[in-house]
């Protein structure tokens, strides 16, 4: 799973306690 780009700033990350990967940074990873 992953989450928007919108909440991949670590600062919201933290205030959601969201522990998912960035679809952004997820993506190239999974193309490859």
């Amino acid at each position: 799973m992953c989450i928007d780009k919108e909440i991949c700033n670590p600062l919201e990350r933290i205030k959601r306690r969201i522990q998912l990967f960035c679809c952004t940074h997820l993506i190239p990873v999974l193309q490859h």
